[in-house]
Formats: structure tokens, C-alpha cells, sequence
């Protein structure tokens, strides 16, 4: 890769030229955005958020119903209703958990080639952040450093909502709902009426699918940030910058 001739900029050409990293890197999350599986997985996931929205207000007026409505209206079916409700949790729970899996995995080759998988996705990553790097040798040393260091901003601020959001829970993942979910399930024929393990299973569930896009975002916004620093330690060191100056001059 030709190394960058190009270590200062003025306020002049600052702007230009920080709208042009920007668009470097929207350029290259394109690459990674377009063709039919990617066209298909963004249908699945508008129709995957309507259906959980639709669950959720639908489980929400159900238990609404079997709290405030009279026992004997539902003709004794409570039970019924509720183990109905929660074996639905426990679905969504292991249906998430395999969404999530299918993103960044193929599970037709995942028990052959673990290994090999996530080689093969570091070496496809690898080139198209290597014409991502040649994109930014046209651009300037500040601009990128600012970018850069606006890209961490963004990250640590992402990680900031997701620790206030859910805080120790992050650390173990579905597993405190889907224990919730088991344990409700399994004491149902026990219990009079809605217990707060049943609400717990729920709300967490809720709070998991709402925080998802951040996460998903903030693993992104993370991974362009270490691209950023990346370029920056490997060709923009301040010694390169400095030989470089010293070339044009």
C-alpha cells in the first residue's frame, strides 16, 4: 500500500475532507450491506420487530385481563392461558438466541468448522477494511484522528446506555430470563395467580429485544472505531507523518 503523503490539512480543506472519510466509510459499510441475503434479512427483521410488537401488547392485555378481570370469567382457564403465554417466552428466548447465532455464523458448517468460519470472515473483513485503508491514504491525518476520535466517543457512549439499561445483567446474557421462564413454567400448577417470575420473564424479554439494535449498533460503531486506530498506529504514525512532511517540503 502506498504510503500517505498527506499529514496536514488546513481549516480550509478541513471540512471537505472530513466528509470525504465520512463517506469512505459509508462506502464500506455498503460493501457489507448489499446483494439478496442482506436485502432478505433486513425483510426478516422488519417482519421479526412487527410480530414482536404485536406479541408483546397481545401478552400484555392477556395478563392485564387475567389480573384486573374476574377468575370465574375465564372459566378456568387461567392456567392454561398462562402456560400458553410462557412456553412463548421460552420460544422467543431460544428463537432470538439462534438470530443472533445465524448473524455472524452458518449452522449447516458451524459443528464441522468452527475454527475455520471465523478465519475465513476475519480474511473477507480484512479486505474490504484493506480498500478501506487505501480510501483513507488520499485523506488527512486530523481528519481521520478526528473521526477516530469521534467514533470512540460514540462507542463509549453506546456502551454507557447498555450498562445503565441492563447493567450486570449484560454480563450473562437470556440466561436470567430464560431461568425465569423455566422456573414460572414449572411452578404454574402451583400458583393462584400471576407470580412475578411470569412478569420478570416478560419484562426482561422486553428489555433484552429493546436493547438488541443498540448492542448490535454499538458492536458495529466499536468495530469501525478499532479500524480507525487501526490505520492510524500502522500508517499514520507520528514519525511517517513527520518523513512525509519533510518529502513535500
Amino acid at each position: 500500500m502506498e504510503q500517505s503523503k498527506v499529514c496536514a490539512t488546513t481549516s480550509r480543506s478541513f471540512s471537505d475532507d472530513l466528509s470525504a472519510v465520512y463517506a469512505d466509510i459509508h462506502s464500506y459499510r455498503n460493501q457489507g450491506n448489499s446483494g439478496y441475503q442482506q436485502a432478505e434479512k433486513g425483510k426478516y427483521k422488519r417482519l421479526a420487530s412487527i410480530a414482536m410488537v404485536v406479541f408483546f401488547i397481545s401478552a400484555g392485555a392477556i395478563y392485564a385481563g387475567l389480573h384486573f378481570i374476574p377468575p370465574e370469567t375465564w372459566d378456568g382457564s387461567t392456567e392454561t392461558i398462562r402456560l400458553v403465554l410462557q412456553l412463548l417466552v421460552l420460544f422467543i428466548y431460544l428463537l432470538a438466541g439462534g438470530v443472533i447465532l445465524l448473524q455472524y455464523f452458518s449452522v449447516k458448517e458451524l459443528s464441522k468448522d468452527f475454527t475455520g468460519q471465523i478465519i475465513g470472515a476475519a480474511a473477507d473483513a480484512a479486505k474490504d477494511e484493506a480498500a478501506l485503508f487505501e480510501a483513507f491514504d488520499k485523506r488527512s491525518t486530523e481528519s481521520i484522528k478526528y473521526v477516530a476520535n469521534r467514533f470512540d466517543h460514540a462507542s463509549t457512549q453506546l456502551g454507557q446506555l447498555r450498562s445503565f439499561l441492563l447493567g450486570a445483567i449484560e454480563k450473562i446474557g437470556i440466561i436470567l430470563g430464560l431461568i425465569a421462564t423455566v422456573i414460572a413454567i414449572s411452578n404454574l400448577a402451583n400458583s393462584t395467580g400471576v407470580s412475578w417470575l411470569e412478569l420478570l420473564s416478560l419484562v426482561m424479554l422486553g428489555i433484552y429485544m429493546t436493547m438488541f439494535p443498540v448492542t448490535e449498533a454499538a458492536i458495529k460503531v466499536q468495530r469501525i472505531s478499532n479500524i480507525l486506530n487501526q490505520y492510524l498506529a500502522l500508517f499514520r504514525s507520528g514519525e511517517d507523518c513527520e518523513m512525509n512532511g519533510s518529502t513535500k517540503s
